[in-house]
């Protein structure tokens, strides 16, 4: 029973773990802001993955990010990514032993957890 988790340690070590991914996604976007500053010129990235997720990602010049907005919306019918899959604690024990361990569950993304400046998804996702 030395493994044994409470809830409030679980939610802690979850926290934790968010707090470093906020401090990373912040130094990062740091060092992307700089090495933008010096970029002669520009690019743009379109990732087309499987599944239906379109992700974009480099400078918006001549405002190309809300052109191919429209364009995705429209011709493939794509909407905003919105939600993420976040691990989180458990609501109950998993058993009167064990203590709490975490599961995944879709969550409203959030800035720091995006993998890139524009993400789209085919198809509706609900959250419960």
């Amino acid at each position: 029973m030395g493994s044994c988790q409470s809830q409030e340690e679980v939610q802690a070590r979850l926290a934790a773990a968010e707090e470093d991914i906020k401090q990373e996604f912040e130094l990062s976007k740091q060092a992307l802001k700089d090495l933008d500053q010096i970029t002669r010129v520009p690019h743009l990235l379109i990732e087309i993955r499987s599944l239906g997720f379109v992700e974009i990602q480099g400078k918006d010049t001549g405002g190309v990010y809300g052109k191919l907005d429209q364009w995705f919306k429209e011709h493939w019918h794509l909407e905003d990514k919105t939600v993420d899959m976040m691990e989180t604690c458990n609501e109950g024990q998993d058993c009167g032993c064990c203590g709490f361990s975490t599961c995944y569950t879709m969550i409203e993304l959030q800035e720091h957890h995006k993998l890139c400046e524009k993400s789209y998804s085919m198809g509706y996702v609900t959250i419960y």
